[in-house]
């Protein structure tokens, strides 16, 4: 849970590919119409801000990704719909809205809200929270799908601790999928996020909130070469805006442009390339405006039944202006790969294994880059309880900067589920992590202990 009195909303508004033969209501093409134009309305009404379309790493909590310099080849925005695209995920039919409904309640103690060294300060968080998700089929092969989750965070002993703001979820979007013919499609974009937890980022100290608007849009095109091969090419903006005056240095807005040519070499082995560039301006004269271009390949393939992994490797480079107030002027000359290894152990006990090096845009410098290891499994113990537990490891240095920070930090948690009934479920979570600055006032670890309960109508 973030460290704030807070609204958190899950809102996913999407425009998707649905492959099945729903039946027509007896809306008319109008109406249905004036319902796209109208959620289109209300998604920029909220000029929400949404981190970077891909996540790099693969962490504890959801990755900041609006710190990617765009080191991954681009997801296809389809990928994200797919939970959505089965009427076995909904419970209701309206008139051909096809609805789900869920609530939930959690209680989390933290004891170190601020992630200060000294000063450390625990709080009792209360988080009532309900949700709403939704499909409405436009045409055969086009559809309207949403998802909304609202809920509210009351700190029991910190009000100070207290934010106005709402929680956006990272996978909140809007997509529209366009058919140019049989080989061709292009999909327009626009993700959007709120968000607070400093946690996010390893670089942030001393502060319960980081809260930051995010917002991605853009445009990418997938052409079916043959039955093996895809191209996919597009265009991105970035736009990231501080709600925490104390941060308004992150402001910034990035235009990029990708493309990635991929091959499925027979039913094993699927291999790609992949290049970005992104040219980034921040609206304050803090840090140094700069241009990133991304080169990289991957290779993915099964070593056994039960293991499969994915290598990619990039090299990253990037001119960055001088002049910034903290004093950084270090180009960047880097490089990233990632291997993940995903084992089914037995019936019982499945893991995934990642580790690499990466490289992210500083929060006072230009960048800093990052070695890091994760492994999360999943126990199936006995019928209807299960455990799932994590671990992680980062070690990080900035660039050259008047101050530049080294850092590690690590962590473990641990989630034992028991499924009550069908749509019925209660957890219990425990999550520390630690971390260790080479800076003064910037070590901390911090603990925190929560029960969920969730039911679904």
């Amino acid at each position: 849970l973030i460290d704030s009195l807070l609204y958190e909303v899950k809102l996913s508004i999407k425009l998707i590919s649905v492959k099945k033969d729903l039946r027509y209501s007896s809306f008319s093409k109008g109406l249905k119409l004036m319902m796209v134009a109208c959620l289109l309305l209300i998604n920029k009404t909220h000029a929400i801000q949404y981190a970077d379309v891909n996540t790099l790493v693969i962490t504890p909590y959801p990755a900041d990704a609006a710190w990617d310099l765009g080191l991954r080849p681009l997801n296809n925005p389809e990928q994200r719909t797919e939970a959505y695209q089965s009427l076995e995920n909904y419970d209701m039919n309206v008139g051909g809205l096809y609805l789900r409904m869920g609530a939930g309640f959690r209680t989390t103690f933290n004891d170190n809200i601020a992630l200060s060294e000294n000063n450390r300060q625990a709080d009792l968080i209360l988080s009532p929270r309900v949700n709403i998700g939704g499909l409405y089929q436009l045409t055969e092969v086009n559809a309207l799908s949403f998802n909304v989750g609202i809920a509210y965070n009351f700190f029991a002993f910190e009000n100070g601790a207290s934010t106005d703001f709402p929680i956006i979820t990272p996978d909140s979007s809007t997509d529209f999928t366009i058919y140019a013919g049989e080989h061709m499609r292009i999909v327009l974009y626009d993700q959007f996020s709120m968000l607070q937890d400093p946690i996010e980022n390893p670089l942030v100290n001393n502060t319960f909130d980081f809260g930051r608007f995010l917002n991605t849009a853009g445009v990418s095109a997938y052409w079916d070469i043959n039955e093996d091969t895809q191209m996919t090419f597009g265009y991105r903006h970035t736009l990231v805006r501080s709600i925490n005056n104390n941060f308004g240095f992150i402001d910034r807005m990035t235009h990029s442009i990708h493309g990635q040519l991929s091959h499925q070499w027979n039913d094993y082995i699927d291999t790609g390339v992949y290049a970005s560039t992104g040219f980034t301006d921040f609206d304050q004269s803090f840090n140094n405006n700069n241009v990133i271009t991304t080169v990289g390949a991957y290779i993915a393939t099964p070593l056994s039944e039960h293991l499969t992994v994915r290598a990619d490797a990039a090299y990253v480079f990037g001119d960055f202006e001088s002049g910034g107030a903290f004093g950084d002027q270090q180009d960047l000359d880097s490089y990233d790969f990632q291997i993940a290894l995903d084992h089914q152990l037995n019936e019982v006990i499945s893991h995934t294994l990642t580790g690499g090096h990466t490289a992210r845009l500083g929060l006072q410098t230009n960048f800093y880059e990052m070695w890091f290891v994760r492994h999360h499994a999943t126990w199936n113990l006995i019928n209807k309880v299960s455990l799932n537990t994590q671990a992680f490891m980062e070690s990080g240095s900035e660039s050259a900067a008047v101050v530049a920070e080294d850092f590690l930090r690590w962590g473990a948690g641990v989630t034992l589920s028991y499924q009550v009934s069908e749509d019925f479920r209660a957890q219990l979570n425990y999550l520390y992590i630690d971390k260790d600055s080479s800076l003064s006032l910037r070590d901390y670890y911090q603990n925190r202990v929560s029960v969920d309960i969730n039911y679904r109508f």
